[in-house]
């Protein structure tokens, strides 16, 4: 289970990491984690 913090705290680390991954080419290794990007 993932308090508000801890939802707040992977939201911050996708997005800092999210150009990275595209870069990296591992777009389809975060398609395939569902709570990875949390939908607004």
């Amino acid at each position: 289970m993932y308090d508000a913090e801890g939802f707040r705290y992977r939201g911050a680390v996708a997005s800092a990491i999210d150009p990275l991954w595209e870069e990296l080419g591992f777009e389809r290794l975060r398609q395939r984690i569902p709570h990875w990007r949390p939908e607004d």
